[in-house]
């Protein structure tokens, strides 16, 4: 059987920088296509791999007065009541000094949140309502 005379996925005779033999241009465009394809994939993978990863963790408090929390429910989410304005996030060393009416009681952050560490600057007992805290 003659090398030209091979369907059109096989390998063809002709001039080729590589040797005699040339790949059938619509198989080379098939290996390429693929080659891309794995290429965005990868490179996909990577931005969401970093869009996953939390920002970075801080210590963050509970603001006091002259800067108190506006009125209504102490939710942990109120990012206005913290100093860093915004809610605490994975990582997170949270303190809360002193314990007082307008501290955060009512823990709605989510199970999705570990803080690293909570600290109350106070002798005296403090509750937290809401979900559960990890730590």
């Amino acid at each position: 059987m003659a090398a030209d005379s091979v369907g059109p996925s096989k390998m063809v005779a002709g001039p080729s920088r590589y040797g005699k033999c040339r790949m059938n241009p619509e198989r080379l465009w098939m290996t390429q296509f693929a080659g891309r394809a794995l290429a965005l994939t990868a490179g996909i993978a990577a931005v969401l791999a970093l869009l996953a990863t939390p920002a970075f963790a801080a210590t963050i408090t509970w603001n006091q007065p002259p800067v108190p929390c506006p009125p209504g429910p102490n939710n942990w989410s109120t990012v206005s009541c913290w100093d860093l304005a915004r809610a605490p996030i994975t990582g997170d060393d949270v303190v809360i000094s002193p314990p007082g009416p307008d501290n955060p009681g009512n823990y709605d952050l989510g199970a999705g949140v570990q803080l690293h560490s909570i600290m109350l600057n106070s002798g005296q007992p403090y509750t937290f309502t809401g979900g559960s805290i990890a730590l």
